[in-house]
């Protein structure tokens, strides 16, 4: 499953001079303490919507999981849990995949992987995976267009694409504003269908008590 030539993150987020690095999670890289705290404020935060992803995604035996901006890893042993077949969490962060695969690891789950990478060069082979998703981490992709090219790359005839994003209002600023609002919403599915993607749609989700968008679409049959 895994591409001879793994890219890193570094390769797309640019240089230091370009701008300030950033994982998946929309975080400045600090060192592994901060990296640690911040991976367990996501393990808590994620519960609800790695449950909600998967009951959407409608897991069989025979899927292949992708988990783009992995984090912790909540949502790829979520898919273990639900029947898939294999769950593989992809994340730029060092820290954070060490984290992801010591808990794992503590939990004695088996076909679970993490590596290191970027929406924009995902480090699988093409056609590898049944189910891409992403849960809160499109709105950090470096360039949207690219990483939806890949995930329609790596995806079987068919596979489906589910991209979870908190819903939020137009003007909303800091950590308020990660996440989609209606019109960027609907540019995704735009883009997406544009992509090359099939049934390409939108819908609003509850999750404790906020509401997230998540987009939905399917790879071409061939």
């Amino acid at each position: 499953m895994h591409r001879d030539n793994e890219h890193g993150a570094d390769n797309e987020h640019g240089s230091d001079n370009e701008h300030k690095h950033r994982d998946a999670h929309g975080s400045e890289r600090h060192g592994p303490a901060h990296q640690a705290v911040f991976a367990l404020s996501m393990l808590f935060c994620r519960g609800g919507m790695a449950r909600t992803i998967a009951d959407l995604a409608g897991l069989s035996a025979g899927d292949v999981v992708v988990d783009i901006g992995c984090g912790p890893g909540a949502a790829a042993r979520r898919a273990r849990r639900e029947g898939a077949a294999r769950a593989v969490g992809i994340d730029p962060s060092p820290e954070m995949l060490r984290f992801a695969r010591r808990l794992t690891s503590l939990r004695r789950m088996d076909g679970v992987d993490f590596l290191e990478g970027a929406a924009e060069s995902l480090p699988l082979d093409s056609a590898s995976a049944t189910v891409v998703w992403a849960v809160q981490s499109v709105h950090h992709w470096v360039d949207p267009g690219r990483g939806l090219e890949e995930t329609r790359r790596v995806l079987e005839p068919r596979g489906r694409l589910l991209l979870m994003e908190r819903a939020v209002v137009p003007g909303a600023r800091g950590l308020a504003a990660h996440g989609l609002t209606d019109h960027r919403a609907d540019e995704l599915v735009r883009l997406i269908a544009h992509t090359g993607f099939a049934d390409a749609g939108r819908q609003i989700v509850r999750v404790g008590r906020r509401n997230f968008v998540v987009v939905t679409a399917s790879a071409p049959p061939s």
